[in-house]
């Protein structure tokens, strides 16, 4: 029997011992734990901060484009328009050319008409003085006989 009150001497002073490495592993283990659940929490917060921050860049990126997209639409109206408005004078160019060239046309079928009427009026005092010398002669010729007789 000596041998089994040893045995327990030996279980109790283990005990005594345990608890005491219990509650020292417990306290190491808790600032340990306290410890990394700290600097998880700080890795934690630098990751939420990364991510706050290509969040923003994110959205800023995206209102950038948005504006860039309000600008280009503005810039594409405005080259709509300035091409419409060259058109337009295209076609009004076009048009004074045309009414140039009829005008020009008009205005020679007028000198060509003018030409005919002055040679026709040329004509005409040709025969008007044919006329008047025929008359003449006639004239001179009937007081020829009306004095030979």
């Amino acid at each position: 029997m000596p041998l089994k009150n040893k045995k327990k001497k030996k279980i109790k002073s283990s005990k005594n011992k345990s608890s005491l490495t219990k509650l020292a592993s417990i306290t190491t283990n808790t600032l340990s734990n306290a410890y990394s659940k700290y600097k998880k929490n700080l890795e934690k917060k630098k990751i939420k901060e990364i991510k706050l921050k290509k969040l923003e860049e994110k959205n800023e990126i995206l209102k950038e484009q948005k504006e860039l997209k309000i600008l280009k639409e503005k810039l594409q109206k405005e080259n709509n328009k300035l091409n419409l408005k060259d058109k337009e004078l295209k076609i009004k160019e076009e048009s004074i050319k045309i009414e140039n060239k009829r005008l020009i046309k008009k205005d020679e079928d007028l000198g060509q008409i003018d030409k005919d009427l002055r040679v026709k009026e040329k004509e005409l005092k040709l025969k008007e003085e044919g006329q008047n010398r025929k008359e003449l002669d006639l004239r001179v010729r009937e007081e020829e006989q009306k004095k030979k007789k």
